[in-house]
């Protein structure tokens, strides 16, 4: 009743304060059923395993990013830590033993540095984080018995795994980290990436035309896609089968699962050397000019046409080692294009 996690006589006393007022007998009889249990106030809240740019180690005298453990005292008591033991191998649980003094005040939070850098202070660790994903584990003074443990899968670059919200069992990914503070706003998961099976490539004419097929990994994913140069959303058309492709295009694809974090967006450009003998001298959204110049994004017809040349053009151009960079219009044409 006292917020303490322990049943004992502070919450008779505080329900004999209520009994006239409120006479809840339900109180009274999980009262007496759980008299002197006692459940550890202390969870491990939130991690990261790979942190390249969210948070310094403000004990390092280099300013590493380095792992780190939330521990989460979500009762109404400060908690001593001093003697107690944080592993990453759980077959191992007195792996570093917390030195003495180590507190955690009422609903606090404590961060400890996982990063074998002990001389740094009282709350560096013996031991790294592994990204690829291992074991965390919070031990009892005896060093046997567990109060609170983590096992983790692949985790990715400057995101956080932790309980949403605090001390609650199920556990989120944090594309904003929050060390210190609260869990106030996590996703379910990651989006797996959509896998493409074919590559992007230079194609002659529409004789070579194919199909192209999307998947995700994740369950109960859907499929988003374009083919005018921007990102994906979830208003973007949805993919429902195989997409034809027979003529120059730019396919950039994403997947979405509500509640589920979609961190990365695949794009494969497949050139018809039709459309780049053929192309328009001002396609539509491009600039057409920069600055006092004119611009003409055409092959030159003088070229093109020229017998020394026509027939074999294509082939020529298939000789010579190309690369296609993708940049969103808004970022490359300004917002308004």
């Amino acid at each position: 009743m006292n917020g303490d996690y322990k049943v004992g006589m502070a919450d008779l006393l505080l329900l004999a304060e209520l009994w006239l007022d409120d006479s809840d007998y339900t109180a009274f009889v999980s009262l007496s059923e759980n008299w002197l249990r006692a459940e550890s106030a202390l969870v491990i809240n939130e991690f990261m395993a790979d942190n390249e740019t969210t948070l310094a180690d403000p004990n390092d005298p280099a300013g590493s990013y380095d792992d780190w453990i939330e521990i989460y005292n979500r009762s109404s008591a400060a908690q001593e830590l001093g003697g107690m033991y944080l592993t990453d191998n759980l077959s191992h649980p007195d792996k570093w033993r917390i030195p003495d003094g180590v507190r955690v005040e009422p609903r606090g939070y404590l961060l400890f540095w996982a990063d074998e850098e002990e001389s740094q202070g009282k709350t560096h660790t013996n031991f790294k984080l592994d990204a690829e994903g291992e074991e965390i584990g919070l031990f009892d003074t005896d060093g046997v018995t567990p109060i609170d443990t983590v096992e983790y899968g692949q985790q990715y670059q400057d995101m956080s795994s932790g309980r949403f919200p605090d001390n609650a069992l199920a556990w989120d990914v944090f594309d904003k980290p929050t060390p210190g503070r609260c869990n106030c706003e996590g996703y379910g998961g990651v989006v797996d990436s959509v896998e493409v099976n074919a590559d992007g490539g230079i194609y002659s004419d529409a004789a070579d035309a194919f199909y192209v097929t999307l998947s995700c990994d994740t369950p109960g994913a859907v499929i988003h896609y374009t083919t005018d140069f921007t990102d994906p959303a979830e208003t973007s058309p949805e993919y429902t089968g195989p997409i034809y492709v027979d003529s120059t295009t730019c396919l950039r694809a994403a997947a979405f699962k509500t509640g589920w974090l979609t961190k990365e967006t695949v794009s494969r450009t497949y050139v018809f050397l039709d459309d780049v003998v053929n192309q328009s001298s001002s396609p539509s959204g491009f600039p057409t000019s920069w600055g006092s110049n004119v611009v003409d994004y055409q092959v030159d017809p003088d070229v093109v046409n020229n017998p020394a040349y026509s027939s074999t053009f294509k082939n020529d151009l298939l000789t010579i080692p190309s690369v296609c960079i993708v940049i969103p219009n808004d970022d490359f044409f300004g917002a308004a294009d």
